[in-house]
């Protein structure tokens, strides 16, 4: 079953951008996501790696891979509960306050 789409979610590009664009070969447009892939791909290595020192290589990139497929951050990676609003309400394996980028911005349901 098709949900409708709503409109309100639906970004508009900026004509400039638009018309960069359609100059672009299909290769270079290709590029451009694969840079884009790779940006999000090292962020999260960084994110992992400063609130996770004690995971390994392997684990950083499963959790990576389950982050870029669609997978939450609750089951490997939670949050304690702090003063701050915004926190999971989860517990830490390394007992950081850290923020389950799924909810980020919203409160958590244990508030």
């Amino acid at each position: 079953m098709k949900r409708p789409i709503d409109p309100s979610r639906i970004e508009v590009l900026d004509q400039a951008i638009v018309e960069i664009l359609k100059r672009k070969t299909p290769s270079e447009r290709l590029a451009m996501v694969f840079a884009a892939n790779r940006t999000m791909r090292l962020r999260l290595e960084g994110h992992f790696r400063t609130y996770h020192p004690d995971w390994t290589d392997a684990q950083i990139q499963q959790e990576i891979a389950k982050r870029m497929l669609g997978g939450t951050a609750g089951a490997t990676a939670p949050c304690y509960k702090s003063a701050d609003k915004r926190s999971t309400g989860r517990t830490s394996s390394i007992g950081r306050n850290c923020l389950d980028w799924a909810t980020l911005g919203r409160r958590s349901s244990n508030d």
